[in-house]
């Protein structure tokens, strides 16, 4: 029987919020710690950024810095002159630096800080509004601003595919959540609390090294939805709309993160919905318009860090959005309708509190270190942990000895 939740009015829609990754942000320093080598290891809230003493005097405890996360690319720009020497990476045509994970004498660096005083309009600005709202309170808002788009700075985006993606037909739907997690080191202070240590339960996951997909379907009986979809019309020739796109039940669509895709024959995100037997499958759901969130992982993906055969590609299965409730199926619902109907899922470590893992940033990490290899003996990413009482308070674990080996 179909779930009968209400289909929402056109009237009613509003765009879902994408989760967005704060790359650049002002930060406390919260720790230092001189290391072997004549180096000195400065701790940002849960980052450990670490370089040479004589430049990391500049910076003691308590002060409030710039900080960029690891995958920042700084332009080669005036501003950033004396980083013109190590600038030797290219991104979309661009000469710049990409913020990697390194090992400094044992320890894992992973991100860059530079004085305050170095962006005098951030100063301006937190001056401004200590006038206005005081220190704490602007101080505050300040520590919760990305600042990547006015400094400049890019998120780096590795090379995802080995063949083009063709048949863009247009943006992903506003009616679909995109999925995404903060890191553990942005939130762990709040992870960590007494109250969501003690009573939140999450399902915690193997984080796999693909691209997120998603399969579709707007039912018949929803049409003012499909406003907010693209156009079905093939991007060259006079391809008719084929079946598996329109069906007589509705509509189904396969997308990525930003954009859905025509059925033109050479799209690798259909084919592996295709052999997947998920179009078939998703009509057995019991909900009339889902979206079904997973991973598209194979030989020609992400560099094929989980060492697929080649030629081979699996969507694995995260999540299902409902579009009508607009929020997440719970967590053990979609794994056993993922086990009823023979859908791939994610590998489940288990369910409980975070503390189960670990009590603390530092030992949550060293967990996900211990994870072993994969089912085609790639090293483990890490994990992913869904709380099953609000999908917003979900975060992930990359393990710092995938980082190394992978040099990602």
């Amino acid at each position: 029987m179909e779930n009968t939740t209400p289909a929402i009015s056109s009237n009613a829609v509003q765009p879902i919020q994408p989760y967005k990754r704060k790359l650049v942000g002002v930060r406390r320093v919260m720790a230092k710690k001189k290391i072997e080598g004549h180096c000195t290891a400065v701790t940002v809230d849960n980052w450990t950024v670490v370089g040479f003493t004589s430049q990391m005097n500049r910076f003691k405890v308590g002060d409030l810095v710039v900080f960029m996360e690891i995958d920042s690319f700084i332009p080669r720009v005036d501003r950033y002159w004396e980083l013109w020497s190590s600038m030797n990476d290219v991104f979309n045509g661009e000469i710049g630096l990409r913020v990697r994970s390194r090992e400094v004498s044992g320890t894992y660096s992973q991100g860059m800080i530079f004085p305050l005083a170095d962006f005098p309009e951030i100063v301006l600005h937190h001056q401004n509004r200590i006038q206005k709202i005081g220190k704490d309170e602007a101080t505050r808002e300040l520590l919760c601003f990305s600042f990547a788009d006015s400094l400049g700075i890019k998120k780096w985006e590795y090379p995802t595919h080995v063949r083009p993606v063709t048949g863009i037909i247009g943006e992903l739907s506003p009616l679909i959540q995109r999925p995404g997690n903060y890191r553990i080191q942005d939130i762990g202070n709040s992870v960590f609390n007494t109250h969501a240590a003690k009573n939140r339960i999450y399902q915690v996951t193997e984080k796999l090294d693909g691209v997120t997909m998603h399969v579709y379907k707007v039912s018949n009986q929803s049409p003012d939805l499909l406003t907010y979809f693209p156009a079905l019309k093939p991007t060259t020739g006079s391809i008719p709309i084929p079946p598996t796109m329109q069906t007589p039940r509705g509509r189904v669509g396969v997308c990525n993160r930003k954009h859905e895709f025509f059925d033109d024959g050479k799209n690798i995100y259909w084919e592996t919905a295709k052999t997947s037997g998920i179009l078939d499958k998703i009509h057995k759901i019991p909900y009339r318009n889902i979206a079904i969130q997973g991973e598209l992982v194979g030989s020609h993906i992400q560099g094929n860090t989980m060492q697929y055969p080649e030629g081979k590609h699996e969507f694995v299965v995260f999540g299902i959005w409902d579009m009508d409730a607009r929020n997440y199926l719970a967590t053990k619902s979609v794994e056993l309708l993922c086990k009823t109907l023979d859908i791939a899922h994610v590998p489940v470590l288990g369910y409980g509190p975070v503390t189960k893992y670990g009590k603390s940033v530092e030992e949550i990490l060293a967990y996900a270190d211990k994870l072993g290899p994969g089912k085609y003996g790639g090293v483990k990413e890490g994990l992913i942990f869904r709380a099953n009482d609000d999908w917003k308070k979900g975060f992930k674990v990359i393990s710092n000895r995938w980082l190394k080996m992978t040099r990602k």
